[in-house]
């Protein structure tokens, strides 16, 4: 060995262990970004598929004194294999509880458990944190805010969840 080497004889160990490290945090990261990105989709789905459905069916209600139309909507809706909603969605929009209407509606849109727990995402942990409706002679929209917990599948930095919060607005149909 030369002189000139023998001072640098582990400084191609500790680079490479630097590298190393940093590069296995960098995947690591993004493989959790990933995961939360997928969450935040399929959550983005599920609640603005729930403000719509509320929306819809606050409409559907609406047409409930004429038997006809009612009966023309149930006929229409059958034809894309839409399902029956159940009496206590019907009772929460008709006493205007609009809470209690998208609890219920989103727990129909979310497929099942498993779905969630494959996105890292505990039922449990799922709040409607805001329902607000706005009703003027123009215009009347639904805003529904939710806020919900991922868990991450590698825990770097021993960050182990991330609490999300999305929105969505719907425009609630008018009988005129």
């Amino acid at each position: 060995m030369t002189k000139e080497n023998k001072g640098n004889k582990g400084i191609i160990s500790v680079e490479a262990t630097i590298v190393l490290v940093t590069t296995l945090f960098l995947i690591l990261f993004l493989l959790d970004f990933g995961y939360v990105f997928r969450a935040k989709n399929y959550m983005s789905y599920v609640i603005m598929q729930t403000g719509q459905g509320v929306a819809f069916q606050t409409y559907k209600y609406g047409m409930e004194e004429s038997e006809e139309t009612f009966e023309l909507v149930r006929n229409i809706l059958s034809l894309f294999n839409y399902k029956s909603d159940s009496s206590v969605i019907r009772t929460a929009i008709n006493s205007n509880d609009y809470e209690l209407a998208i609890k219920q509606y989103m727990l129909g849109c979310i497929t099942t458990e498993d779905e969630l727990k494959k996105y890292g995402i505990d039922s449990a942990n799922i709040e409607v944190v805001k329902v607000e409706t706005e009703d003027n002679d123009t215009v009347q929209d639904i805003r529904v805010v939710i806020k919900y917990q991922v868990d991450f599948p590698f825990k770097v930095f021993n960050i182990e969840n991330i609490v999300l919060q999305q929105q969505t607005l719907a425009g609630m149909w008018k009988l005129e």
